[in-house]
């Protein structure tokens, strides 16, 4: 999970972020219904700190959850966000080096938004270390941006805001279809958000977009690095390869990420 930057490190204002860039109740509701008959005693993990997911796994019973951070301030920031203060086992670290470390172990392995954490080059990797982790038909649930719908023209992004009213929902849906959905990443590949924030105050003037910008970047910040870019059919080989697919499910079609982000349910061999 290594980057340039320590991205994490940056998101010191979550609460202001909103599905879809954390689960909202149909995420919790497909893992809930998949979970139903997963041995309590059991393993089960979490990729990051994402509240909702720990919270869950308390309500529904789970006597150990294993939660696999990098950032021990954005672990420390996301249990103030959490409902419950039960116990957890943490373990601090890349992905790339914890994940050895938990071969066989996981039940269930929960994920929400981390391929855009892994380089380009680190993804196979990854995802065989992901399927080490899991007991044989062990459930890895992963919600992942592909934008295989297209990505948006900052012409697109302009017509749709430049009349919307300014609050919480739309400063986040901004952030998710300008920062994430737009094709300002094809240059480089990846999303640099300092470089993708000064392109659009050249192209996204007027008072409305100034306060837009200002306002995303407590969802965003600049100095962020993810690695989206790249079209999904040169990544699509290495995610999950050796991972029966389950089910795929589109996200709530009200959110920019519908058609473009989607929730797999997969089951190791």
């Amino acid at each position: 999970m290594t980057t340039q930057r320590d991205t994490w490190e940056l998101m010191q204002t979550w609460q202001y972020v909103l599905p879809p860039s954390r689960p909202d109740v149909q995420d919790l509701e497909v893992i809930r219904q998949q979970l139903a008959q997963v041995e309590r005693s059991s393993q089960v993990g979490v990729l990051g700190s994402t509240p909702e997911f720990r919270d869950l796994l308390h309500e529904l019973g789970f006597e150990t959850v294993v939660v696999l951070e990098r950032s021990a301030n954005f672990l420390q920031a996301m249990s103030m966000l959490r409902v419950h203060a039960n116990d957890e086992l943490i373990m601090m670290g890349d992905w790339l080096e914890t994940l050895p470390e938990c071969e066989n172990r996981f039940t269930v392995l929960l994920s929400d938004l981390t391929a855009g954490n892994i380089r380009y080059e680190d993804r196979r990797i990854f995802y065989d270390l992901v399927t080490q982790a899991l007991k044989p038909r062990g459930v890895f649930i992963d919600k992942n941006l592909t934008n295989q719908a297209g990505l948006l023209t900052v012409q697109e992004i302009r017509s749709k805001y430049a009349a919307m009213p300014i609050n919480l929902q739309t400063v986040n849906y901004f952030s998710c279809e300008a920062i994430f959905c737009s094709d300002l990443q094809r240059e480089e590949e990846h999303i640099d958000t300092s470089v993708i924030y000064d392109r659009l105050g050249l192209e996204l003037t007027g008072t409305r977009f100034e306060r837009l910008l200002r306002d995303c970047q407590l969802v965003t910040p600049r100095n962020c690095l993810w690695y989206y870019g790249k079209a999904w059919t040169e990544l699509e080989r290495d995610y999950c390869r050796s991972l029966n697919l389950v089910s795929r499910q589109d996200l709530n079609e009200a959110q920019p990420y519908y058609r473009r982000a989607h929730q797999y349910v997969f089951e190791r061999r």
